[in-house]
């Protein structure tokens, strides 16, 4: 059988909800693809109901690791997948019934390194549509495009990569760090040759008020998001394409690290000064005509460190 797509899923501690994200893949219109799902040392029976699947169906194949987080386990599914495209699933997430045939599809017709596409996303409350501000009928690869893309979403599970590409570019999720998709997705698009946009909602993303961005944020998560966002740096730089991503790069930077400030509860001003300082490579100035008087003098408070005139002027808006 040609493997068309390979669906990787990390669980950990999964028994609640790896039935219905299973049960939505069996149920794809697509035939020839693999699931390959990643134990990440879970302690509860999320084992033992994914071996329940193995006897369904010889396409789901597990793999168990040590605890080493989600990035080593999608990283090691990558390695092993022999599907022509990539596919991450969140195991507390579903998809549509035509998911893989509607993305694989699109992606060999516009011959692409990747394809981002439309999802639902849903709480106890809300069902919401997220759309993307892209075009179907186009190929995004110049500098230009890559921008519009970049204002997309991170998120690893709303695309599918080809898997040569990855594997050909070195792009894979940073170890040991939370917010690993900042990285990997930047790096996915300067690298990338040709991507598309498939406009339907083929994902179903279940809001879990206990999730990384929803949680409380530790220490860790403060570093790790700094650690992130520079990681965006460095690739730039390597890849010799700084100035040409400056502009998007810098301010969106800086917006990340205020709405990290925003959040944080405890020392908030040593956050502050600390996410500030790690910024010392913006020059400010040179955006002076492109954002708004008020922008510009909240980003340059921030970055200047000074916390109370911040506070008293900025913080609220």
């Amino acid at each position: 059988m040609n493997i068309k797509i390979s669906c990787i899923i990390p669980i950990y501690n999964a028994h609640s909800y790896i039935r219905r994200c299973l049960d939505s893949i069996l149920k794809q219109t697509l035939k020839d693809f693999e699931v390959i799902i990643i134990d990440d040392g879970s302690t509860d029976n999320s084992v033992a109901i994914v071996k329940e699947y193995l006897d369904k169906d010889s396409r789901i194949k597990l793999i168990s690791q040590n605890n080493q987080g989600v990035s080593i386990a999608r990283n090691n599914g990558i390695h092993v997948a022999i599907g022509e495209y990539i596919f991450f699933l969140d195991a507390d997430d579903d998809i549509t019934k035509n998911a893989f045939k509607l993305s694989y599809e699109k992606a060999k017709k516009d011959m692409v390194d990747m394809l981002i596409f439309n999802y639902n996303k849903i709480n106890k409350t809300k069902y919401s549509i997220k759309k993307k501000k892209l075009k179907d009928t186009k190929i995004y690869s110049t500098i230009k495009d890559k921008k519009a893309i970049l204002s997309s979403g991170v998120t690893p599970w709303s695309k599918i990569y080809r898997k040569d590409f990855l594997l050909n570019n070195t792009v894979f999720f940073h170890p040991n760090i939370y917010y690993e998709d900042i990285p990997f997705f930047w790096k996915s698009v300067i690298v990338s040759q040709k991507i598309s946009f498939l406009n339907d909602a083929i994902y179903n993303y279940y809001q879990n008020d206990n999730s990384i961005m929803n949680s409380n944020l530790s220490e860790k998560k403060i570093q790790d998001i700094v650690k992130s966002m520079l990681l965006v740096r460095n690739y730039l730089l390597d890849y010799n394409v700084y100035d040409s991503y400056k502009y998007i790069y810098e301010t969106k930077v800086i917006k990340t690290f205020i709405a990290f400030v925003n959040d944080i509860v405890i020392n908030k001003k040593n956050h502050f000064k600390m996410m500030g300082k790690s910024l010392n490579f913006i020059n400010l100035k040179d955006y002076k005509k492109k954002l708004s008087l008020f922008k510009y003098l909240k980003y340059k408070c921030f970055l200047s460190g000074k916390y109370i005139l911040y506070r008293l002027f900025f913080a609220w808006f």
